[in-house]
């Protein structure tokens, strides 16, 4: 036989030195009873950026190449739902991997009344474990005290949670606060490693009901707990009055169900300092005693439901108040599965909800509010604390936090790649809404990586690294990726999709007025690698100027606390978040440092009877206009603010027709569609009075559209600025032109729904 023969038809065969390509490790991946696992997970185990990860084939077989095969290298081998296993690199012969199914842990934390502890800490470690050893495994619980800890291979663990337990109340010189601690439990029921039960599991063995009751009030809601919560004392009586006023009610829902241990905090108006805590009953009744003469405000909170509103209570001298009513509204939920192309469940992706918001003009998917949720061994996830709303539901494997499965990208609810194909998900007041799943698909992605470098050109892992969808594209999903950053200033993101990016480092605010060092740089992802790239952040540019004021008389200049200037980004894929805010000094001179990318100079804020004549940038108009920032020779230091208290007012009262809702809103802007940019002053929404109109002060000279209307579009802050709504709300809107100083009324009228 020739020797090309021979090689290829060992390498038909899987087998031998003369098929093995250098540098590369191939096999295997098989259940203990000999069935092929597809899908599972291979990487060389390592922290260094550009580890290499495949996912096995049908037929379970893989190929992994590594740049050089080293002593000690070793590869690690996952699948949801198996053990996780290691063994060493070998690239002389073929590796068969042999996985064992996972043994599961799951229960329940609760506080001493039967409620589930929200977001303990529960960790799985081996017996032999000593102090500052890290567990094996860790999990969280949910809004009902539930966890499940899936993943485990054979043999004897102990099990622990921490949860926050009674508060310590500290006293010192500078008065009392309330400390929370942390509670370390092990099962069953003791506080010490020594103490605890080893539970032992065998393959696939799932071990339920390994329980916690965690003691003290653990449970307080988000809103009434703070790293440090300054207690101070209880009401006290002025004198020639007693403290023996009662105030006593019930916490319910809307629906007048009572919530049992909920968790209420009284302070008083006459002393900010006079505070107590305390818990609702377990019918939800609570009773303040021994209050003097004042004006209470009342808080109450639980987990799992919103905060109410603050709760005034006029209580007179020895005066009882019994029916004390606080209402609670529970928070929705939405859960699922998560599986991948072949339909087996996926761990550790992470499931998040997303908004439609306007972001610099465009209608956007972006994340809300809400914290993400993992999935478990069995795909299962829950997003608890959700308010009323229409959300889009997306899952992904890649992140910092989540196990990278290369190939899966970003999906929405149904299951598809395209945010543009999802649909929305109505969640109602206090709904749970199950049965939201959706399946991950297999896409060409790639990784991206690079080196982060400071001003002065010096490798820096400080601050932060994210890619970002560019403004600029098609995209309508805004949702960042966190990088893994190494010491030495490298980064890489996993798993990207096609698609057009950029890179953004910012090393964070250094002040009010300082912006930190900041780059970017745009990526195109075609599904091909995307490495060495090289991001440097720039110290920015400067601004310094002078506030000056029409008429110049000092003695009817506003305060300069209620004076705010700030170069709002034009573009955001080129500016930080969080733009700077002018420092104003006695002499109204002012500074902004560190400034990137292009920026419009707005004064954000300003008392009524102020409103912004001229920017004047050495001695030209700049007023409005867009001034590139970043390099130091592009800083600006001859900035004139000129303020004039000759204000223009517009007073708009709505007519409603028989039957229809009052206006609640008034949007007033420019007919010139140039300056309906984002956080422009030619643009202006307004809530009503209590008489029911709307005053608008300090619009510049111009022609605006006027419209009232029932209610603002539920789309975030700056949702109403939407270009298309706005164009929508011109056809039927009232024409008005405003000077400087004039005083003006219009009557509009609220359109039919």
């Amino acid at each position: 036989m020739k020797i090309a023969a021979l090689v290829t038809a060992i390498a038909a065969a899987g087998a031998g030195i003369l098929g093995q390509p250098p540098n590369t490790v191939r096999g295997r991946v098989l259940t203990m009873d000999g069935g092929a696992v597809a899908n599972a997970r291979v990487a060389v185990l390592t922290n260094t950026i550009g580890a290499p990860v495949t996912l096995t084939d049908d037929d379970g077989r893989f190929l992994l190449t590594v740049l050089s095969v080293t002593p000690g290298l070793r590869i690690t081998v996952s699948k949801t739902g198996f053990a996780r296993t290691e063994l060493p690199a070998q690239t002389d012969r073929d590796v068969e991997v042999r996985l064992e199914r996972g043994a599961v842990i799951s229960g329940r934390v609760t506080d001493e009344f039967g409620d589930g502890v929200q977001n303990a800490r529960v960790s799985v470690e081996n017996p032999a474990a000593v102090a500052g050893q890290r567990p094996l495994r860790n999990g969280g619980t949910d809004d009902r005290g539930e966890y499940r800890i899936g993943g485990l291979a054979p043999g004897e663990y102990r099990v622990s949670v921490s949860a926050n337990g009674d508060p310590v109340t500290v006293r010192d010189g500078n008065g009392t606060a309330i400390y929370p601690q942390t509670i370390r439990l092990y099962y069953a029921d003791s506080k010490t490693p020594d103490g605890a039960e080893r539970l032992s599991l065998g393959a696939g063995e799932e071990r339920g009901r390994v329980d916690f009751v965690v003691p003290g009030s653990r449970s307080l809601a988000p809103s009434l707990v703070m790293p440090i919560f300054p207690l101070g004392h209880p009401p006290t009586a002025p004198d020639g009055s007693t403290a023996t006023g009662v105030i006593r009610g019930q916490v319910v829902t809307p629906d007048q169900r009572s919530v049992p241990r909920a968790q209420l905090r009284l302070g008083a108006a006459a002393d900010v300092r006079a505070m107590l805590m305390i818990r609702a009953d377990a019918d939800g009744r609570f009773e303040f005693s021994s209050l003097p003469k004042d004006q209470y405000t009342i808080v109450a909170g639980k987990v799992g439901y919103t905060q109410s509103p603050p709760r005034l209570v006029a209580l007179g001298d020895g005066e009882l108040q019994d029916r004390v009513t606080i209402l609670l509204r529970p928070w929705g939920s939405v859960a699922g599965v998560i599986k991948d192309d072949r339909g087996d469940p996926l761990q550790g992706a992470a499931v998040q909800l997303l908004r439609v918001q306007v972001e610099a003009g465009r209608r956007r998917l972006v994340p809300a509010n809400l914290a993400s949720a993992l999935t478990d061994d069995l795909g299962r996830y829950r997003v608890h604390d959700v308010p009323p709303g229409r959300f889009v539901i997306t899952a992904s494997v890649s992140g910092v936090t989540s196990a990278e499965l290369p190939g899966y990208a970003r999906a929405f609810y149904p299951g598809t790649p395209n945010a543009a194909q999802a649909q929305f998900v109505a969640v109602g007041e206090s709904q749970d809404v199950p049965g939201i799943d959706l399946a991950l698909t297999r896409t060409r992605t790639a990784r991206v990586s690079g080196t982060i470098v400071d001003s002065s050109g010096v490798p820096n892992a400080g601050g932060n690294v994210a890619l970002l969808p560019q403004q600029s594209a098609t995209s309508v999903t805004y949702i960042g990726a966190g990088a893994r950053i190494d010491p030495d200033g490298q980064f890489e993101f996993t798993n990207v999709a096609p698609g057009q990016y950029v890179v953004r480092a910012s090393r964070g605010r250094l002040g009010r007025w300082r912006e930190g060092e900041f780059g970017t740089i745009p990526v195109s992802v075609n599904g091909a690698d995307v490495t060495g790239l090289r991001l440097q952040t720039s110290a920015g540019s400067s601004i310094q100027g002078r506030f000056t004021f029409d008429p110049p008389d000092p003695s009817k200049r506003p305060a300069q606390s209620r004076v705010e200037l700030s170069p709002i980004p034009v573009d955001a894929d080129l500016s930080p978040p969080q733009a700077a805010i002018a420092e104003i000094h006695d002499d109204w001179t002012f500074e902004m440092r560190g400034i990137n990318g292009p920026r419009r100079l707005e004064l954000i804020r300003v008392p009524e009877d102020w409103s912004l004549r001229e920017i004047r940038v050495n001695g030209v108009d700049a007023t409005d206009r867009v001034i590139a920032l970043g390099r130091e020779n592009q800083s600006l230091t001859d900035v004139e603010v000129i303020l004039s208290n000759r204000v223009s007012e517009l007073t708009v009262t709505a007519d409603t027709r028989d039957g229809a809702a009052r206006a609640s809103h008034v949007v007033v802007f420019s007919t010139d569609r140039g300056r309906r940019y984002p956080r422009s002053r030619f643009m202006r929404a307004r809530a009503a009075q209590p008489d029911g109109s709307f005053r608008i002060t300090g619009l510049p000279f111009g022609t605006y559209y006027v419209a009232a209307l029932a209610g603002l579009p539920d789309e975030g802050e700056d949702g109403w600025q939407d270009p298309g709504f706005l164009e929508n709300l011109s056809r039927s809107a009232q024409t008005v032109t405003i000077r400087e100083g004039e005083k003006q009324a219009v009557k509009v009228q609220l359109p039919e729904r």
